[in-house]
């Protein structure tokens, strides 16, 4: 099933941004009635490079065809012109810059990754990441852009308004944003104005000249009758079209400019009397049927009147021109008039509207067999066929959409729904849970679960129902923590009997969820089969962005058990993949991201740049896609980083954010974690009261794990009383040391080696701060030896620890096999507070003996090294630290803290 259903999505939706209508990146085709507007075209050239451009005029000004007529003519430079026609659909931002992303890529801008996560409706990607990279690429440009939005009043909101001149603000000089609407804009636009920042054209300018109004015509006319066209006419270019029709179709123009009476407010009746009632009964009636289309072609206007003869309908009806626009060059797919439709919308509800129904229903037929599913999906609301259209929504893969890469394929389809209709339909509120979960909005897509699974519809004997069941109730357990935490949820089992072998889809997913339960109770062997397995499931399934999950499992697991070059090609891979196929702003990246930056903090620390992208990961996520080992890892690093950099306010705030998550979450464990993390920062920064308050909840927590057997709070348990043994290592080193080797314990029990090496190295800073100077080497060393081993520097990188490295590296060296720990104590000290390495290995080791006051001479015999050797070390040391004597260099060495 899973195979057949993909393979269609596949194929319905090859191509860009499947679910929107390319017509709307494609200006109005021109006709053969085009009349040249040369003074406006050089009025809107010389606007390049302003920031903002608006033609503004009610109905039938002509502001389309203008800036098409414009945007024609700039086909011939290498500057990029592109277009998009909005509707009242884009109103959403999301919509409305996946649209005008599309636009640009389709003009041939050059916008990178940003066209795959429009491809994936921007879902779980924030407005203002887009509109930042969108600022950054157009920054980069090498060549002006130009980008006209048509029809801009029919999804004018606050937001958009925001969007647009956010736009105009930071791509001012690459980018001419020109806006087309029958409303008066924001009211930033008369500033803008004064300023000269922005040029208007209104309906005063678009008026037809005496001269234009002539040629558009086409018809030669005695000055008097000419006359009378004109005060009938006044410049308006829509009623010179209908003009235009009435002249050519009869002999007696005089009569013809009688008939046409009237102001601008009367466009409907001139339609209909002048247009309409002039055609024969079968072309009245195929524009009133086909008038419910935003665009058609032959086949569908077949379908929707119930008969075999658009083809010749459509040939028939070429003489309307402007009105029937053709939306290709070979006049296979076409659009009415804005205006046209309207006026035959009207006339179709006033004088068929027993047939409107069908008319919907007919398309949404014809449409959903094409695999059109979102015009389909709208058509049949129309007719108020919401069964149809909950089927037609299944039938393009429901929530699994978002698996395929399509959340905003999805989104797209359940937009059309109300929600007393979306009620109506387990699956369909299933898929909108999936939204939800994506969004972040977890207590939201509880409540859609919630409702389908309990619905008088809720059918268990429905086999696609029961699918989307359980894999929607695995996926929001995970989210919400409990399911995962759960020792006696015997249901995962259950599901994973109950699938079919070909079932590759679920199957995966619920390999996802065991992986992650494994890893929640530190069982990391089966965690790693597990996520092994799942990614197997998911090639099966050809789901990118289940393996891409599978990956982050993999490299969890691989980080949390020491095996970092495991857990960095991992997380690499997954960052690698999740911007190749859903964009550099994409939810998946971003989550990818924080493992990513996190492992490699914990390595080496990060640089200001690389910590920006692990903070904006994190906001990301904490908006988006997370689950609890997300918000650890990601934190974890964030606050240790804020603490070790003395940066007491940023490690504050971090604490206020988890705490935030922890709560609109109701992450249990992440509320635990938090406070941990308040009484390390109380005692970090001697908040007596503030610890002695957080002690008393944090060793209950402590209290109430006391058995070594693995539990889903063994991380929690681990923080927890690393807090209480750093709250007592002043006061009462054997309490201390008591929680310090509780916490080691508790990891090495489950060989999670990475908090093995924080434990021990916390164990031999309690002993260290108790003066027990030489147990305190004896603790450190198993800690560095796994460090050593993984390169993981940054838990030794604070002055407590740093002075204890220097005690530990003359015992080092007693060891041959620990020749690797003595290079790693020497890197490790010539790094500074952020994990930059400032000295070599080889010149912290001379600088350790220039601080002792040996001679080049003696430092060559210890460190086994020629004395020009030393010489050139003491040379590079020299220059590094920008001085020219010795006493200098360990002045300057001390002052960095890089010796004592």
């Amino acid at each position: 099933m899973i195979d057949s259903m993909q393979a269609k999505e596949e194929e319905e939706f090859d191509g860009p941004v499947a679910w929107l209508s390319e017509s709307k990146f494609q200006p109005p085709t021109s006709t053969s009635h085009l009349i040249a507007r040369p003074l406006l075209i050089d009025l809107l050239e010389n606007a390049l490079g302003r920031r903002l451009i608006v033609v503004t005029a009610p109905a039938g000004f002509g502001k389309s065809t203008l800036l098409a007529q414009w945007c024609a003519g700039r086909d011939q430079l290498d500057d990029v012109s592109a277009w998009l026609t909005l509707d009242e659909a884009d109103a959403e931002p999301n919509q409305f810059l996946t649209c005008l992303i599309h636009a640009l890529d389709n003009a041939g801008f050059n916008v990178g990754e940003l066209s795959i996560a429009a491809d994936d409706g921007l879902m779980g990607t924030s407005v203002h990441l887009v509109l930042r990279r969108l600022a950054l690429t157009f920054q980069q440009a090498e060549s002006p852009t130009l980008l006209v939005i048509d029809d801009y009043h029919r999804a004018k909101s606050p937001a958009i308004d925001k969007i647009v001149l956010d736009l105009a603000e930071h791509c001012a000089g690459n980018l001419t944003l020109c806006l087309a609407s029958r409303e008066k804009l924001f009211p930033e636009l008369a500033s803008m104005l004064a300023s000269g920042e922005a040029l208007e054209i209104d309906a005063a300018k678009l008026r037809f000249t005496d001269a234009e109004l002539r040629v558009a015509v086409g018809v030669d006319l005695a000055e008097t009758v000419f006359a009378a066209l004109q005060t009938k006419v006044e410049g308006w270019p829509v009623a010179i079209q209908l003009a235009r029709l009435l002249l050519n179709d009869d002999t007696d123009h005089e009569a013809s400019i009688a008939r046409l009476h009237g102001h601008t407010g009367h466009l409907a009746a001139y339609l209909t009397e002048q247009v309409i009632e002039r055609l024969s009964s079968e072309q009245r009636n195929f524009v009133l049927k086909t008038s419910i289309l935003d665009t058609f072609d032959a086949e569908l206007a077949d379908a929707v009147c119930g008969h075999d003869r658009s083809s010749h309908l459509l040939k028939a009806l070429e003489p309307l021109q402007a009105l029937l626009i053709p939306l290709d060059h070979r006049c296979a797919s076409f659009r009415y008039h804005h205006l046209f439709a309207e006026c035959l919308q009207d006339l179709l509800h006033q004088q068929r509207d027993v047939e409107v129904r069908q008319l919907h229903l007919n398309a949404a037929r014809c449409l959903g067999e094409r695999g059109d599913y979102s015009a389909a999906v709208r058509h049949g609301m129309a007719a108020k066929q919401d069964g149809l259209c909950a089927d037609l929504v299944c039938r393009a893969g429901g929530w699994e959409l978002v698996l395929f890469g399509g959340i905003g394929r999805l989104n797209g389809l359940l937009r059309h729904f109300p929600q007393k209709v979306l009620k109506k339909y387990p699956r369909l509120q299933f898929a909108k849970s999936y939204l939800a979960l994506k969004n972040g909005e977890i207590s939201e897509a509880r409540a859609y679960f919630d409702c389908a699974a309990s619905s008088p519809r809720f059918d268990k004997g429905d086999a696609d129902l029961m699918r989307d069941y359980i894999n929607m109730r695995i996926l929001i357990e995970a989210y919400e923590d409990n399911g995962l935490v759960n020792p006696d949820n015997d249901f995962i089992h259950e599901a994973l009997d109950r699938v079919g072998a070909d079932d590759s889809m679920t199957r995966g997913i619920i390999q996802c969820n065991m992986a992650l339960r494994h890893t929640a109770f530190g069982r990391f062997e089966q965690a790693r089969q597990q996520a092994e397995t799942a990614a197997r499931s998911m090639r099966e399934a050809r789901s990118v962005l289940g393996l891409n999950y599978a990956y982050l499992h993999l490299g969890m697991v691989a980080f949390y058990t020491g095996r970092y070059q495991v857990a960095t090609a991992n997380f690499e891979r997954a960052t690698d993949m999740a911007r190749d196929n859903f964009g550099a702003d994409s939810g998946l990246k971003y989550l990818s991201e924080v493992y990513l930056q996190a492992v490699r903090f914990w390595k080496a620390g990060l640089d200001d740049s690389s910590m920006d992208a692990l903070t904006d990961a994190v906001e990301h996520m904490r908006r988006f896609d997370g689950w609890f080992e997300n918000f650890a890892i990601g934190y974890d690093a964030l606050f240790h980083h804020a603490m070790q950099s003395g940066r007491h306010r940023d490690a504050w705030e971090t604490i206020k954010k988890m705490e935030a998550d922890a709560n609109e979450r109701g992450i249990e464990r992440l509320r635990l974690l938090c406070s941990a993390f308040r009484l390390i920062y109380f005692v970090r920064t001697d908040d007596l009261r503030g610890s002695a308050r957080e002690y008393e909840q944090v060793k209950a927590v402590v209290a109430q794990n006391v058995e070594l057997t693995p539990s889903a709070n063994w991380l929690i348990l681990f923080f927890c009383a690393c807090a209480c043994a750093q709250h007592l290592a002043a006061s009462n080193v054997r309490l201390a040391l008591t929680y310090a080797r509780r916490a080691h314990e508790v990891v090495a029990a489950i060989g999670a080696d990475f908090f093995v090496l924080r434990s021990q190295l916390m164990q031999a800073l309690v002993l260290d701060a108790a003066n027990r100077r030489r147990d305190a080497v004896e603790a450190l060393l198993p800690a560095l030896k796994i460090a050593s081993t993984s390169e993981i520097a940054q838990p030794f990188l604070s002055r407590d620890a740093e002075r204890l490295l220097r005690a530990t590296r003359g015992r080092a060296h007693l060891y041959d096999e620990d020749v690797l720990m003595s290079n790693f104590i020497s890197d490790v000290l010539g790094r500074n507070a952020n994990g930059e390495r400032l000295l070599s290995e080889c010149e912290m080791q001379v600088m350790e003996e220039l601080a002792a006051g040996k001679s080049n001479k003696e430092i060559a015999r210890v460190l086994d090294r020629t004395e020009n050797t030393v010489k050139f070390h003491v040379k590079n040391i020299f220059a590094k630290l920008n001085v020219t004597r010795r006493m200098q260099a360990v002045t300057a060495a001390k002052a960095l803290k890089l010796i004592e």
